[in-house]
């Protein structure tokens, strides 16, 4: 809509340029009028090119960012969560099974260290100390450590739903969902 305005106006404008050309330049030949609303229309569509090529340039970068956000949410937030319920389950378990401990424990490692860049820098503290804490805990079997643990893996489970649901509400604005979701809302 807004496009079409702004086109709208740029012919009315080209128009007018073209009026003001015959009108204004009677001693120039004919040749050299048309010469000069020919240049001035070339003008107007280079500009025009120009600022739809710039909003190319900018969709083609909010794109990007989305992608990347949707492949953060697949490949770190969910399996990050995944690590975390498979930590806490085996905790749960009477005695602790140390190797599946420490190959869990790993592999929540190894998910920070490969796609650790997809999220920030406090998850990543947090993540660390929740990490000392499973070593602990995994060391005391007692209730203390275990509600430590609880806390420090809760204190990492809201940051990671937090910047889950923001990247989710990003991705659901830039598709436009956000509005439909919202209109669902309130009727």
């Amino acid at each position: 809509m807004r496009d079409n305005f702004v086109m709208v106006i740029g012919i009315v404008f080209l128009i007018i340029v073209a009026i003001l050309i015959f009108v204004c330049l009677r001693d120039i030949k004919t040749s050299d009028r048309i010469q000069a609303g020919s240049i001035v229309a070339l003008v107007l569509v280079t500009i025009y090119y120009a600022i739809q090529t710039h909003k190319l340039v900018e969709e083609g970068k909010k794109k990007r960012d989305v992608d990347f956000w949707e492949r953060t949410i697949n490949e770190f937030y969910g399996p990050l969560i995944e690590k975390l319920n498979d930590i806490r389950t085996a905790l749960h378990k009477d005695p602790i099974d140390s190797d599946n401990m420490n190959a869990l424990r790993d592999e929540a490692r190894r998910l920070l260290w490969n796609k650790g860049y997809m999220t920030f820098k406090k998850t990543i503290k947090e993540f660390k100390n929740l990490e000392i804490t499973i070593f602990q805990t995994e060391i005391d079997h007692d209730r203390k450590s275990y509600k430590r643990f609880y806390e420090e893996e809760e204190k990492v489970r809201i940051i990671i739903v937090k910047e889950w649901e923001e990247l989710e509400d990003k991705i659901r604005s830039f598709y436009g969902v956000q509005e439909l979701i919202n209109e669902d809302l309130n009727k």
